[in-house]
């Protein structure tokens, strides 16, 4: 059985507003935003995070996943970031295991866009960072990105991790990604997906 679920930051409206809404047009899961620094990333909080769950049984919709979007703008190619992300994915990961999440979104788009040998290590060491902290919780970091298959290949090779796996948006490698081919590049990468969109 397929379910399908939809972003949080797709909706109009966030929050138990945007995941009744969800519910209410007929999905069964809603991807959640850890949220961001300037706001104290709201997801981390005990209130919410006991809202969302209450919530989440009440209307029976699920939580996959928890999406890091704050790392759009700390990209994780600056090693200057490192100590603020390793804090970043602390939340992140302690947040995703409250709300009983089991994969972290970790997108590195906008100002993580990986361009560069130096940007591709810096990140890598970022995700290693992540993986260990997340051990023995069940979670998966699903690392999202603009790299070609092979790349994504040698970013899971380098972190050397198991709970490490491609976050996949079928949309990105063509409006992102300078035009690749998505259908290719799944069939390259299946075995190594967490989720995909």
């Amino acid at each position: 059985m397929v379910k399908l679920g939809i972003c949080e930051w797709s909706l109009p409206v966030r929050g138990i507003p945007g995941i009744i809404k969800a519910k209410e047009i007929g999905f069964s899961g809603f991807i959640l935003d850890l949220g961001s620094s300037k706001d104290g990333y709201p997801l981390s909080k005990k209130r919410i995070q006991k809202e969302y769950s209450d919530l989440k049984s009440s209307i029976n919709i699920e939580f996959p996943t928890v999406a890091v979007n704050e790392l759009c703008g700390t990209g994780m190619i600056h090693s200057q970031n490192y100590n603020k992300i390793t804090e970043i994915f602390k939340t992140a990961i302690d947040s995703s295991y409250e709300i009983g999440a089991g994969i972290l979104q970790v997108p590195s788009f906008v100002n993580g866009v990986i361009n560069s040998e130096g940007d591709f290590y810096n990140t890598a060491k970022c995700l290693k960072f992540a993986c260990e902290y997340a051990k023995g919780s069940g979670l998966i970091i699903g690392t999202e990105n603009t790299l070609h298959a092979y790349e994504n290949k040698k970013m899971l090779e380098v972190v050397g991790e198991t709970n490490l796996k491609v976050y996949f948006d079928t949309a990105n490698p063509f409006w992102l990604a300078g035009g690749k081919h998505a259908p290719s590049m799944l069939d390259e990468i299946k075995n190594y997906i967490c989720e995909r969109m």
